[in-house]
């Protein structure tokens, strides 16, 4: 059984103030004989009082600003033709062509608002594109919308000041173009490589461009926006199955430049003679199967950007005795995720990680051409579980507005305590609780070692009910929720 419900203080009772009701008594009425009025003064009285329309309030005066600029190309020269589109939030406020003699734009909008500003893509001469921020063929956008539409491009936001004139100069460039050949370790072409280079050096968030390598091993990303990127080989299982060995190479970071047509040649899968071998134990020092590897690829990077989340290389099982090998890796500095998939929610249970472990960091490039890492442990899940049933009284179903989706259940960390040293997973911070609604029925596990919880229902129109429960592994709790029995009405 759980404990009882914490307490809650009792709110003191609202007197109202009555109302204070006014006196009947009204003025006294004179009664006086109206005077005789002929239809000849009617006719003047009504030419004298006939109302003049008065003049129209004087528009308010909106104060604006001025943006202006021109267009650059990839060179920093002056782009002959194009359109600016201006935006206040998603709405297209103003289309604004170049002007011919100058070859700028400029336009008055009003003031004291932020606008984001964007060039047409189809108003550009050539092959020119804005900067793009999502891939027009393979994107989540791509296959609803347009080519054209903004949402594919990036904008550029400026607030317009009164009585200020702001120069906006936007960028545009060339396209460049990547191909290249993926061939298994003995020069045999292999379809349905994924090759994937995403863009880094964007002011906010990433963009992927992609594609698969045909029957013949080649791949072509025909149009790719200029900057740096980094680029991913993911073979499909199909055609390079992991047991194979046919494990991607690590590529280096590229600077992409426009207009440029970039080649990468041949790329070998499985071409590596590195091998590392490692046992994976749980909390107890007992063998953890079944448990996934990942190897990443660990290069240095220019750019100043973290490399933990480098290309993955290749990923296997442990056995039965939690042993891993993995083997064909290049001579370069990996790293190795023992807790690949974990996930922060809800604990996972028998045979799954409990948290995230540290990451093994290797260096390839010297020494033997098989490196053990020696024993690493995982801490494994032993959850602590919160169930119970939810008694929804008939009779208060029946009642106009009451329904059983007006509860909710949510649970999270006792303020002030921490989780112990060493533990690397998220707090518990007002998650929801999954409520089975056919069953009538709640159950959520908690990862151990934990802090105390609390765990609140929340009905409407009542009282929040909660109880405060500390965590053991492998333990559980159940109490029975009478609904609405348990709440305490809230009074209006």
């Amino acid at each position: 059984m759980w404990p009882d419900p914490i307490s809650v203080a009792d709110t003191s009772a609202v007197s109202a103030t009555p109302d204070v009701s006014l006196g009947t008594n009204q003025p006294e009425e004179l009664v006086r004989p109206a005077p005789a009025v002929n239809r000849q003064d009617l006719q003047t009285l009504a030419a004298e009082t006939t109302p003049v329309a008065a003049p129209p309030p004087p528009a308010e005066e909106v104060e604006t600003g001025q943006v202006y600029g021109i267009i650059r190309d990839h060179d920093g020269n002056q782009v002959s033709g194009g359109v600016v589109w201006v935006f206040d939030r998603d709405e297209r406020v103003a289309t604004v062509p170049l002007e011919s003699n100058h070859l700028q734009y400029s336009v008055e909008l009003p003031a004291d608002k932020e606008y984001n500003f964007m060039v047409d893509p189809s108003s550009l001469p050539g092959d020119l594109l804005p900067p793009l921020t999502e891939s027009r063929v393979t994107g989540l956008l791509a296959q609803s919308l347009p080519k054209e539409h903004p949402d594919f491009f990036m904008k550029t936001r400026v607030e317009v000041v009164a009585g200020v004139q702001k120069r906006l100069d936007l960028q545009v460039s060339l396209p460049a173009k990547v191909s290249g050949r993926v061939l298994n370790p003995y020069g045999e072409p292999v379809s349905k490589v994924m090759v994937r280079l995403t863009r880094f050096d964007l002011p906010r968030g990433q963009m992927s461009e992609e594609d698969r390598s045909n029957f013949r091993g080649e791949f072509v990303i025909p149009k790719i926006y200029p900057g740096k990127y980094k680029v991913n080989i993911h073979p499909d299982p199909e055609f390079a199955p992991p047991e194979a060995g046919w494990n991607p190479p690590a590529m280096q970071d590229i600077t992409i430049l426009p207009g440029q047509v970039h080649d990468f040649g041949d790329i070998y899968l499985g071409n590596g003679r590195k091998t590392v071998v490692g046992l994976v134990v749980n909390q107890d020092g007992l063998p953890f199967p079944g448990l996934p590897v990942q190897c990443n690829s660990n290069l240095p990077s220019d750019d100043g950007l973290s490399t933990r989340y480098g290309q993955q290389i290749t990923r296997v099982i442990t056995d039965h005795e939690g042993r891993f090998e993995l083997q064909h890796l290049d001579a370069i500095p990996i790293s190795i995720s023992i807790t690949p998939d974990f996930y922060p929610g809800q604990a996972m249970g028998a045979g799954k990680p409990a948290m995230w472990e540290d990451l093994v960091k290797v260096d390839l490039s010297a020494g033997a051409d098989v490196v053990d890492v020696g024993e690493l442990v995982v801490q494994e899940s032993r959850p602590f579980t919160i169930s119970g049933d939810l008694d929804f009284d008939p009779a208060w179903l029946t009642q106009p507005d009451n329904k059983k989706s007006k509860l909710h259940i949510r649970i999270s960390q006792v303020e002030g305590e921490q989780l112990p040293e060493g533990i690397r997973r998220n707090p518990i911070d007002n998650l929801r609780v999954p409520i089975d609604w056919e069953k009538s029925t709640y159950a959520y596990k908690v990862e151990t070692p934990m802090t105390a919880v609390r765990i609140t229902f929340s009905l409407q129109g009542y009282s929040d009910l909660r109880f405060v429960v500390r965590p053991e592994a492998l333990q559980s709790r159940s109490r029975t929720i009478q609904i609405p029995g348990d709440f305490e009405a809230l009074e209006h």
